[in-house]
């Protein structure tokens, strides 16, 4: 804001532009805030620079954005970060819940094998919880025996996570290297691990029109949809 004198003119014009912009992208809210990084104007305080403003600062704004996921209908994902054992008497598996809930007394499946068991404890380091949900980090711990490790992924036995070996997703690609077709790269999905290769690059989204664009390869920047295959089904 600084660049154009704190003017609420083009504050106006560029929010109305980019409102226009994003019909199309499906935002639930859009929230323009005027700030000025060179002097922190309306970072963290209100700034006396913009006196039409009435909005929240900056970090007011992040501190009310609810990022938790944890409406009921939504499926668990836990992908198991290590297998805790601090003694003979305890094994549990840690992790940060990605997605869902979970609640003492429900019936858990680890998504690769099928096997199942029982939450018996939710633990953590302030304490044990009767249920967890989407970004609490806590250690199940269970009935029984389980063969589950690092990068395996447990669900609720009710609502089970399918597995491929080939999906669709948006890649950004952030390598002066080119991306291509048939090439391997290694691909991280929370703490699994698998060799992935491009199968078909169906198009590129040109930012500026949100127009598709056909191309041989993936560039610097560039958002494209791809087609993958992975070495293992995740």
């Amino acid at each position: 804001m600084d660049t154009v004198d704190f003017a609420e003119a083009p504050f106006e014009t560029i929010r109305e532009r980019f409102r226009d912009f994003a019909q199309d992208l499906n935002f639930e809210s859009i929230t323009a805030i005027p700030l000025s990084a060179l002097r922190g104007d309306n970072i963290s305080s209100r700034s006396p620079h913009t006196p039409w403003y009435s909005g929240p600062t900056l970090t007011g704004f992040l501190e009310t954005v609810d990022v938790s996921h944890t409406e009921m209908g939504h499926r668990l994902v836990f992908p198991v970060q290590w297998v805790n054992r601090p003694n003979a008497s305890f094994r549990g598996f840690s992790g940060t819940v990605a997605q869902g809930f979970v609640k003492v007394g429900d019936d858990i499946r680890v998504t690769a094998s099928g096997q199942t068991a029982k939450v018996a404890e939710i633990v953590t380091m302030d304490g044990q919880l009767q249920q967890a949900s989407s970004g609490n980090a806590i250690t199940l711990r269970l009935n029984k025996e389980i063969d589950a490790s690092r990068g395996d992924v447990l669900s609720l036995t009710e609502k089970p996570l399918e597995m491929t070996d080939q999906f669709e997703a948006t890649l950004i690609w952030m390598d002066q290297e080119a991306g291509l077709v048939g090439r391997s790269y290694e691909l991280k999905l929370a703490t699994q691990w698998a060799n992935a290769s491009i199968t078909n690059i169906k198009y590129r989204v040109d930012v500026n029109t949100m127009l598709h664009e056909a191309v041989p390869k993936l560039s610097l920047n560039d958002i494209c949809i791809c087609t993958l295959a992975t070495s293992k089904p995740l």
